[in-house]
């Protein structure tokens, strides 16, 4: 159980906020027999919040309205795998995710909403050995509806549903007498979405893939693949209503949007990577990656954010081309561990020629964590390095450039397996920080976190 208030941004203003979120997670298993196991999980989450009611207040703390979140999400599966054959390792899984908002205000009617998620998804993986090398192939089938019911005087919250098929299959093989890995596979993907004001919607697609790996000696590996993919709006794309963020106290909000097409893209993908042990100890790894991806798309999907009428939505572009640069490098010893990752993505309207502003600016991030003496406590100390956004849509202000630094202690116990507390000073120096669509981070917070696993 949790409790949260005012929300103190990195643009100075208070954010109207307050919530009491709790949540329980459960899981669990059983052998039945040595090839035959089942098991369940259940989530709770529920939370009770006040927020604004009108989007277009310029104060939070007008118009004020409580909102409740109840959220019950439960999964079933089993899996049979039978010790003497490697053909056969099938693993079936039932789900259900069941979410009801209902919000009440002053001198206004309830009104509430119902979204519930139900599918099942059956897999099986084999092993076997066929000339060039080893197989792991692993192909199965999934559906799940998804439904939007408003109730009371909820008409901004339009009804819908969403029935998603898909089958798939791929070969994972390595080649037995050189250091490659080659991966080719298929999706076959249908969507149907109905909403009584829109209408059906329907949509399949058959999506290959390929992939190779080389590692021509024991420290180096390079890559590449060529993918097809077919991606279907989500129901919060299309549905989503709440608050996305508050800038200078005034709330944006998400506006749903029933005219979402699925999207098709075709991504491109190279690289390579390093390992380096005993670099300047006798127990210390190097390890470096980094490439670059490029993607084409139709009806793409993205996100629009309306920082004049204060609102969020997303939407389609009809051709999209997507593309950036990915590097991360990681350094492990007994004396410090450091993670540093670089990312820039661009995004651009393919018919236009115009930034759609989804993008990612050069960011760096370096992770350092520092063991303080044998007791398992550690120091921390992460930044955040961005670059101005000058790629945004037309019309959309560009944004400055951060730097945000973090620091943290936490303890792992070695005597309690499963035991670990930290304490987060986010944003530490508070410092003014916006992302590239304008959303301001938080700015300084204090974060205590606890887990015991058993």
């Amino acid at each position: 159980m949790r409790k949260r208030g005012n929300i103190y941004q990195s643009d100075g203003e208070r954010a109207p906020n307050k919530e009491k979120p709790a949540a329980l997670f459960a899981k669990g298993s059983v052998g039945i027999t040595d090839s035959n196991k089942a098991g369940a999980s259940l989530r709770l989450y529920r939370n009770n919040t006040t927020e604004p009611g009108n989007p277009t207040q310029t104060h939070g703390d007008s118009g004020l309205r409580d909102r409740k979140t109840v959220q019950n999400d439960v999964q079933f599966w089993y899996q049979y795998a039978p010790v003497d054959n490697s053909l056969i390792n099938v693993k079936s899984t039932l789900y259900l995710s069941d979410i009801t908002i209902k919000t009440n205000g002053h001198n206004k009617t309830a009104e509430w909403r119902n979204n519930r998620t139900s599918g099942v998804n059956v897999v099986n993986r084999s092993h076997t050995l066929i000339f060039p090398g080893a197989h792991q192939l692993s192909y199965g089938a999934e559906y799940y509806r998804q439904q939007q019911k408003p109730e009371g005087s909820a008409t901004l919250y339009p009804e819908g549903n969403i029935d998603f098929t898909s089958l798939y299959f791929q070969d994972e093989m390595t080649m037995k007498s050189y250091p490659v890995n080659i991966i080719v596979g298929s999706r076959y993907d249908r969507y149907k979405s109905f909403n009584p004001r829109a209408g059906e919607l329907k949509a399949e697609r058959l999506s290959p893939r390929a992939a190779i790996s080389v590692s021509p000696t024991d420290w180096l590996m390079m890559y590449g693949s060529i993918s097809s993919a077919f991606r279907a709006p989500t129901m919060a794309e299309m549905y989503r209503d709440d608050v996305h963020f508050y800038r200078k106290g005034k709330p944006n909000y998400w506006v749903p949007n029933l005219n979402l097409k699925p999207e098709n893209n075709i991504t491109r993908e190279i690289g390579a990577g390093i390992q380096l042990d005993g670099l300047l100890t006798g127990n210390d790894r190097l390890q470096l990656k980094g490439g670059y991806f490029g993607t084409d798309a139709r009806n793409y999907i993205a996100t629009r954010v309306d920082m004049k009428r204060m609102r969020s939505y997303s939407y389609n572009v009809s051709r999209a081309r997507i593309w950036g640069w990915d590097m991360q490098g990681n350094y492990q010893s007994d004396y410090f561990d450091w993670m540093l990752s670089y990312n820039r993505t661009e995004s651009m309207d393919a018919s236009s020629r115009e930034w759609l502003g989804s993008g990612n600016p050069d960011t760096l991030i370096s992770d350092i964590s520092i063991p303080v003496g044998h007791g398992g406590v550690s120091a921390g100390w992460r930044a955040e390095l961005s670059a101005a956004a000058t790629h945004v849509k037309k019309g959309d202000p560009h944004q400055a450039g951060y730097a945000v630094h973090s620091f943290s202690l936490s303890y792992k116990p070695v005597s309690v397996k499963g035991f670990e507390a930290s304490v987060t000073l986010d944003n530490a120096f508070n410092k003014l920080a916006m992302n590239g669509k304008g959303v301001p981070l938080s700015g300084r917070t204090v974060s205590l976190y606890t887990r015991y696993q058993w």
